[in-house]
């Protein structure tokens, strides 16, 4: 088998495999351009006052609040907020941002490091930096060709540390550096001074408990198999996720899954090469699996309330306590023929599409109920292809 793999692989496992990774990548983007689900947290509103409920960030620069389940979205720009939070440690403030372009514009930011000088970043841009000089309210974006020059204007108070200096003018622009540039800054004019990195996030991790159970049919030879009926016989699965849910909806997760798949065909009817002997065939399949799976999902409505879903599920495994087996009845005097494949140990990978939704247990907990449809595919045997159908039911909690 190993001479002709490399072949094998392309026609019979990678092209099936790619099909279905296409397909699950166009369904995810055309469920992205649904309304935002939102995290639980809060708005702060230009004269003070806290408005709790649910959070999620639409675009750039503005974001939706959601008094409740179930209630009409609420928009704020940072012209319209004074901040809003995601989960107990994230503020994300509205300040006054003097942009590369030198136009002056309000903006959501989050702090990188708090000190005498500030480093900060748009809420939705990581790439985007902005300094906060001291005693000076307004933020200043750096970029690779002026983070020396601002430097340079608005940190003078130092005089051990020259932003002029080839060494320091020949750092890669990056988050890190300008962090550490600021930390020898802050602690040289405030000697006191200690590094500060508020945590921030809009996102919530959640731990995801699966059970349920699999039906699947093997494709091995098709063309030898013909019409034969498919012997279904579902058996169970197991699964536990560790799930990052972000405030737009998106959510990335990966964990084991334990999958046993178990059936085959029906006995049919196969040509001996005589009119005189007839036969009948049997394939039978008893394939126990444990996988990591990563799964790339959007859910769709609020937390608190009914949320459907969709995903796609990419991952790999191995068997365990594996085999496939082949019996061949004659109508006369001959033998019957049987023929036992031991597939413990083959590697597998596993590509699926699912959906489902969550369903509130309180203020903590989520019932899912989901069922999705997959394919395995054997490295060592590429003719042996499974389709898998499964239904599970869950419980999402949190993580810690």
């Amino acid at each position: 088998m190993k001479q002709f793999l490399p072949a094998r692989l392309t026609s019979a496992f990678l092209t099936p495999f790619y099909r279905l990774l296409v397909l699950g990548a166009g369904w995810l983007l055309a469920a992205g351009s649904a309304a935002a689900q939102g995290l639980p947290g809060y708005v702060v509103s230009l004269s003070g006052d806290t408005l709790r409920g649910f959070v999620a960030e639409t675009d750039a620069q503005r974001i939706a609040f959601y008094a409740q389940a179930g209630a009409p979205p609420q928009f704020f720009r940072p012209a319209q907020a004074r901040a809003y939070g995601i989960g107990r440690q994230t503020v994300y403030t509205s300040r006054l941002a003097r942009l590369k372009s030198g136009r002056d514009s309000l903006r959501f930011v989050r702090p990188l490091l708090l000190g005498p000088a500030s480093l900060y970043n748009a809420s939705s841009d990581s790439a985007r930096l902005l300094l906060q000089a001291p005693a000076s309210d307004t933020l200043y974006e750096l970029t690779a060709f002026n983070w020396n020059l601002l430097f340079n204007r608005h940190l003078r108070s130092c005089e051990y540390l020259d932003f002029s200096d080839p060494s320091i003018l020949s750092r890669r622009f990056e988050q890190r550096s300008l962090r550490l540039l600021l930390t020898q800054y802050n602690r040289c004019v405030q000697p006191g001074w200690k590094p500060v990195r508020p945590q921030t996030s809009t996102s919530q991790l959640r731990l995801a408990l699966t059970g349920g159970l699999t039906a699947y049919s093997a494709e091995a030879g098709r063309a030898l198999l013909g019409s034969a009926e498919v012997d279904h016989k579902p058996r169970a699965l197991l699964g536990l996720e560790v799930r990052l849910l972000h405030s737009s909806g998106w959510w990335l997760s990966g964990g084991l899954t334990y999958q046993h798949l178990r059936g085959g065909v029906k006995p049919f009817s196969i040509y001996t090469g005589s009119s005189v002997i007839t036969g009948s065939r049997t394939e039978t399949y008893d394939l126990k699996n444990l996988l990591l799976l990563g799964n790339l999902g959007r859910s769709f409505g609020q937390p608190g309330s009914f949320r459907p879903f969709v995903v796609a599920t990419l991952g790999a495994g191995v068997c365990f306590d594996s085999e496939s087996a082949s019996q061949v009845v004659y109508s006369s005097i001959l033998p019957p023929n049987y023929r036992s494949v031991d597939r413990s140990g083959q590697a597998a990978l596993h590509a699926a599409l699912g959906t489902g939704v969550w369903l509130p247990l309180g203020s903590r907990y989520d019932l899912q109920l989901s069922a999705s449809y997959g394919q395995n595919m054997m490295i060592q045997s590429p003719s042996l292809r499974t389709h898998v159908v499964s239904v599970q039911t869950g419980l999402m909690l949190p993580a810690w």
